[in-house]
């Protein structure tokens, strides 16, 4: 078709083209079919949110996703209420979008790559997924802690629970069948009833506990704090930079702990309610470092005394439409000493006592703080009983004599009662407190009592006379047998006079233990004298004190405007002919990373530093603070007022120190 020529104005002195009726319906074909284009690509937007578009662009990672997953299967299999939990996830995710993507509006025809283009280098997402992830664990951890118990108690229990190798530290759910036992290397999760090993691993306890339905498990960390497991599986679900036995659960809510404060504050620790239920943490106002125990307030629902060093604390906890609260109800200092690992919860939770040479009871609810009336006996060891008005304990009588026995002992009665240990293959005692009964540990097997084998009861004071007489008599018969081997040994002296080097070597020996014998005996009196006020008097009574002192870790990290981070030491303890009380310090801060041998009999870590330690694979031995002191040369002041805080703590001075600037390995028990 010709084309026709339109002239323009006169000004512009040419003629301008006009497509004619055919092209021009070429042209309305293609501006239809990109106009087509364009609303189809819109219409999969039309009524989405803006937050729904920013999250279709950049959805949370693959992490928050398996999390995501995992936790809805476990809502089905506990037949718990996943849409519920969906609306709950859905409201975050849109909350993320709003808070990442602030005052960004997404067009209606904006491609996922385009909004994905204009949002990058936008860190937001990834904090608020690392948040999503948190609070999905959290979930996770409300639903194993509210489940039935992973095994149920059976009635009547069984009367052993077996394990195929010696093992130490049994750590009891409180309402379920289940107990796990460390090994060397491994700890095992073993069901109550059948003994059957539920699950084996790698690791170590150190003070990990069960929740109380035994599903969480929390165990030490391979570089320090601690993991929380779910303890069928192994899964670990979080960690935290705490100590397992400064992590207390709390059933149907969460737990308390204390975490590193945030940058800018003065405290070095903030402790914490973690509230499972909904996913977040609540700071307790409490000016502590750690939380030594949590125990509920008898006749007080949600009600909790807070034990940290030299401080006693009673919150309150109240549940609303946001989850738990928690209100600071009082404050007090304590000398009440809640850390001791020997502390003892009275069956009806009434009262914890704790051994410390003399036996201490804290009555939990008007806070009352008193000595049991037991002296002159040194009680190093307390267990609860079946029974709240009686207590399992350990002691012996002042003397060279360390003839240990155990009493049940009445309060309300005032009696004591021997153990007939006749009747038992081991006095390693236990309490079980899921089945409310006493136990021994007998090499590979826990055997549950029925009853404690009794002899009559006595009055504690006759109980106790009886026993000092019993020992006099024991020392008098040793002093006339040692009197008898003096005499036999200057008889041989003179008979050795010209015998051989070698024959003379073993007279010497032998008259220098006598000697170390007779010097033993003689200072004893004037040891338990010094000693009868030290908390550790007892544990300290024949052990070694040995010290390992560094001014830092070799693999520290401090100085000018670095922020701190503690370097790791490995000490070994091997086995000796006595037991060992360990004393660490250090400057900076350290991990104190703990093997003791099988044999060794640590009763005891001490640890201190101008910079809070910590102290991982002690097992069962206590650990108690030395506040601020540290020394890694003997002989200057620091070590002096060191070696005045072990004496007051065990009655005795530093017996063996290994001191270095740095270092990252030392063995003891050599």
């Amino acid at each position: 078709m010709p084309r026709t020529t339109i002239a323009g104005p006169a000004s512009e002195g040419r003629g301008r083209e006009h497509p004619t009726g055919g092209d021009m319906d070429q042209v309305l074909k293609v501006l239809g079919v990109l106009a087509v284009a364009a609303a189809l690509a819109g219409c999969g937007n039309l009524g989405k949110s803006n937050e729904t578009r920013i999250n279709d662009a950049i959805p949370p990672g693959s992490a928050v996703l398996a999390s995501k997953q995992r936790l809805e299967v476990q809502l089905k299999a506990m037949g718990q209420d996943v849409a519920g939990f969906e609306q709950a996830y859905q409201q975050r995710l849109q909350q993320r979008a709003r808070e990442c993507g602030k005052d960004y509006k997404v067009s209606l025809f904006a491609s996922s790559e385009s909004v994905r283009d204009d949002l990058a280098g936008n860190t937001c997402f990834a904090e608020s997924d690392a948040a999503l992830e948190e609070w999905l664990v959290l979930q996770r951890m409300a639903v194993l802690l509210t489940a039935p118990p992973l095994r149920a108690l059976a009635k009547p229990p069984a009367s052993f629970i077996s394990s195929n190798s010696t093992f130490q530290q049994p750590v009891f759910a409180a309402k379920a069948g289940v107990v796990v036992l460390q090994t060397d290397s491994k700890y095992r999760l073993i069901d109550m009833q059948t003994s059957e090993v539920l699950r084996e691993a790698e690791g170590r306890l150190d003070g990990g506990t069960l929740s109380a339905n035994g599903r969480l498990l929390t165990v030490a960390a391979a570089d320090g704090g601690m993991e929380v497991l779910e303890s069928a599986t192994g899964e670990v679900l979080t960690t935290y930079a705490v100590s397992p036995r400064r992590f207390h659960w709390l059933e149907g809510v969460g737990a308390i702990f204390s975490e590193p404060a945030k940058k800018g504050t003065q405290r070095r620790t903030t402790i914490v309610l973690l509230d499972a239920t909904v996913g977040k943490r609540i700071p307790i106002p409490l000016d502590a470092a750690s939380v030594d125990q949590v125990l509920s307030v008898p006749g007080k629902p949600n009600h909790y005394l807070l034990f940290s060093p030299r401080r006693l604390a009673e919150i309150a906890l109240q549940k609303g439409k946001d989850g738990w609260s928690v209100q600071l109800v009082s404050e007090q200092p304590t000398q009440f000493v809640a850390s001791d690992r020997g502390l003892a919860t009275a069956v009806d939770g009434s009262y914890v006592v704790v051994a410390q040479g003399q036996l201490r009871q804290f009555l939990l609810a008007d806070r009352q703080h008193r000595i049991l009336p037991l002296q002159p006996l040194l009680i190093n060891a307390v267990w609860a009983t079946p029974r709240s008005d009686e207590l399992l304990l350990r002691a012996r009588v002042a003397g060279p004599v360390f003839d240990y026995r155990h009493y049940v002992y009445s309060l309300s009665r005032q009696t004591l009662a021997q153990v007939d240990s006749t009747k038992l293959t081991s006095t390693q005692f236990i309490f079980i407190p899921s089945l409310q009964r006493n136990g021994v540990i007998d090499q590979t097997k826990i055997q549950v009592l029925e009853e404690l084998p009794l002899l009559p009861a006595q009055a504690a004071s006759s109980a106790i006379a009886q026993y000092q007489e019993e020992a006099r008599v024991a020392m008098s018969t040793r002093t006339q047998q040692w009197a008898e081997m003096e005499s036999n040994l200057r008889d041989v002296e003179l008979a050795a006079a010209g015998a051989s080097p070698e024959h003379q070597l073993l007279v010497q020996r032998a008259r220098a233990a006598l000697a170390a014998r007779n010097q033993a005996v003689s200072a004893a009196p004037a040891a338990q004298s010094r000693s009868a006020n030290a908390p550790l008097a007892v544990l300290a009574g024949n052990a070694r004190i040995e010290a390992v002192g560094v001014y830092e870790a070799a693999n520290g990290v401090h100085g000018v405007g670095i922020q701190r981070q503690a370097g790791s030491i490995q000490v070994r303890v091997r086995r000796s002919n006595a037991p060992t009380i360990l004393v660490l310090s250090a400057y900076e801060p350290v991990n104190w990373m703990l093997t003791v041998e099988s044999g060794a009999n640590l009763q005891a870590v001490l640890v201190g530093g101008y910079h809070q330690g910590q102290v991982f694979g002690a097992g069962n031995a206590r650990i108690m603070q030395l506040g601020r002191n540290y020394a890694y040369k003997r002989g200057d002041g620091g070590y002096s007022a060191l070696d005045a805080e072990v004496q007051r703590l065990t009655g005795k001075s530093i017996g063996v120190f290994q001191g270095r600037y740095d270092g990252t390995t030392f063995v003891t028990g050599l």
